[in-house]
């Protein structure tokens, strides 16, 4: 039986080379694929096999198939054409050469992939001790002691803390937080932070366990933390609802869905050289505008992918080690994409604790272009900006027409971050590996003027190239603004109580995109924005699968799970823009800072 199934396959090939010789070698080609496929699964070793299957099932498919095709696609015109120069150029025989050699490839590639990542994991036992608790160490679960205590400070503590007097310890010179039920006096360390001051002066006198959970490692609740311990909190309680969240968080590191598979960004850093790889070409070795043309279409489609791997790194989701993170981030981040890491850093950490904070969120500040509700009207001081912001002529002008300045603004706003690099790294603020910064944004600002300078035939081309490099790359803008734009805004902090808690206030900002496996690589993980503000240390490739237990909590409780097909989520933007954008029409002069513009009224037909 197997005989006479191969027969058939191998005649349609023979009649194939009587029609069409190319038609031949792609059916031989394909049949000797298939074959391959089959013995070499039928030899390799059973773990092997048990790896591949897993990483068929469990893993995006996109990122298996694409490069499995990309790899098989090259492999056999490769081979191809060595097989027509040594064997007389008979199509079947070359055919069958090229898919055999081509599945050998992709088949030992996917070994090192399995080899990269090692054998899976077994899920830790449940804890059953309720003095101790999972945690993350260098993208490991480990388990460890709830509270460590520093023997000195502990001698000296005090046993008469409430959450009223952690409260009172709320600025940037005094600062106090509960962890676990503990009171830690930061104030000295503030400065000092990795994260900036920001995130920990937005957090002063507030219960930090969750969010200090979420971005921290094992080895700081052991090495650093005691060092700051105050005393027990004789008040300190968890909500049932709070616990219940917590209990997944701890399920999730049970299970090893903290760890990263390696073999995914070996996988994606293959499409992230290709694409790259293509953007240098065309721009530098390509001969006309229109091949120019092309190497700025794969330059910006690999910002817009890139950005995704450095927004990982960033959240140290990658390494799980602050140092190494950092590293590749100066490299994808400066030397590729001319955006600055410390930059990067500094904002997003404070937007995650704060998110759509109006007076703290600095993603959600876009003044005086775009107002993302109309409480942003009038003046306030923003903490990220350390500065007063005034609603004033200006931006009542452009504010009542930010639905339509939209996407024009997402097309430019890479320039923009591009400024907010520098203006931070030579600003006053504590930068880590400010040279550093430096040098790796000079290369690539170097590498970018160079490119049009040596390879552009005139300075419109380079304009050309620039606008459209950069206009392309802003659905990544669109992408960013659309998680948060249209969702809840409040003022000052959060964790307040049992309403906007970590877990209320990160799902009730933020919304996902509705879309199929096939497109997870166009979003890079962003679709799961609920889950990734929950859970920012939780690796990209597991974000859907938290996804489900996220929802199934929300629906128990009876809390809102935004989430949209990604057209209605923009279209969701633009009305909440618009809605915005005609409140304009009815400020007055003495609503916040406003100042009459004899252009709006104007414009607007206004008496």
């Amino acid at each position: 039986m197997t005989a006479l199934a191969a027969c058939v396959p191998m005649a349609a090939v023979a009649l194939l080379e009587l029609a069409d010789p190319g038609l031949a070698f792609v059916a031989a080609s394909l049949l000797a694929a298939a074959v391959a496929n089959l013995l070499v699964m039928a030899a390799a070793p059973s773990d092997f096999v048990a790896a591949f299957a897993e990483r068929r099932d469990l893993e995006f498919t996109w990122n298996k198939d694409t490069i499995r095709c990309v790899l098989e696609a090259v492999a056999r015109v490769a081979i191809a054409q060595q097989a027509f120069a040594t064997l007389g150029e008979d199509p079947v025989v070359s055919g069958l050469a090229a898919g055999a050699a081509s599945v050998a490839l992709v088949a030992a590639f996917q070994a090192y992939l399995c080899s990269v990542d090692g054998p899976p994991r077994a899920d830790h036992p449940v804890n059953e001790d309720p003095a101790k608790v999972w945690r993350e160490d260098k993208g490991v679960t480990v388990l460890q002691d709830r509270v460590y205590f520093n023997e000195k400070r502990v001698a000296a503590a005090r046993k008469d803390i409430t959450m009223a007097e952690v409260a009172k310890h709320n600025t940037r010179t005094d600062v106090w937080v509960c962890v676990e039920g503990h009171a830690y006096d930061l104030t000295k360390y503030v400065e000092l932070h990795p994260g900036g001051w920001l995130p920990i002066a937005n957090l002063a006198g507030r219960d930090v366990t969750d969010p200090f959970a979420n971005y921290h490692p094992a080895p700081v609740y052991r090495s650093l933390l005691p060092n700051f311990y105050v005393g027990k909190i004789i008040d300190y309680k968890v909500s049932p609802f709070v616990k219940e969240h917590r209990d997944m968080r701890q399920d999730l590191l049970r299970r090893n869905q903290f760890e990263t598979k390696r073999s995914f960004y070996v996988s994606m850093s293959i499409w992230y050289v290709s694409l790259l790889s293509a953007a240098v070409y065309f721009t530098v070795w390509g001969s006309s505008v229109a091949e120019h043309m092309a190497g700025a279409v794969f330059l910006a489609l690999f910002w817009q992918q890139s950005a995704f791997f450095g927004h990982d790194i960033g959240h140290n989701a990658v390494t799980h080690v602050r140092k190494s993170d950092s590293w590749w981030g100066m490299v994808m981040g400066n030397i590729t994409g001319g955006i600055s890491l410390s930059w990067w850093k500094r904002s997003h950490n404070v937007h995650h604790v704060v998110c759509n904070s109006i007076e703290n969120d600095p993603d959600i500040q876009h003044m005086p272009i775009l107002a993302v509700d109309k409480e942003i009207f009038g003046s306030f001081f923003s903490t990220y900006h350390q500065r007063q912001i005034v609603t004033d002529a200006a931006a009542r002008f452009l504010v009542a027409y930010q639905h339509i300045l939209y996407f024009p603004v997402m097309a430019v706003a890479r320039f923009n971050l591009y400024i907010q690099s520098y203006l931070l790294l030579f600003s006053g603020e504590r930068i880590e590996y400010k040279a550093t910064e430096v040098g790796t944004l000079a290369i690539f600002s170097g590498l970018l003027v160079a490119a049009m300078y040596n390879c552009m035939s005139s300075w419109q081309e380079g304009l050309a190239y620039l606008l459209l490099s950069h206009a392309l790359a802003g659905v990544l803008h669109v992408q960013i603004t659309l998680s948060h734009f249209a969702e809840q805004t409040y003022h000052g902090q959060a964790y307040n109580d049992e309403t906007d808690e970590w877990f209320h206030m990160q799902v009730k900002t933020s919304l996902n995109v509705d879309c199929p496996l096939y497109m997870d690589w166009f979003h890079g993980g962003l679709q799961f924005q609920v889950e990734h503000h929950l859970y920012p240390r939780l690796p990209r490739h597991n974000l859907r699968d938290c996804r489900t237990l996220v929802r199934a909590l929300c629906a128990k409780h009876g809390i809102t799970y935004n989430e949209l097909p990604f057209f209605e989520g923009i279209q969701r933007v633009i009305d909440k823009l618009h809605l915005t954008a005609k409140e304009t029409r009815y400020l007055k002069l003495t609503d916040g800072g406003f100042y009459d513009s004899a252009i709006f009224h104007g414009a607007n037909l206004l008496g």
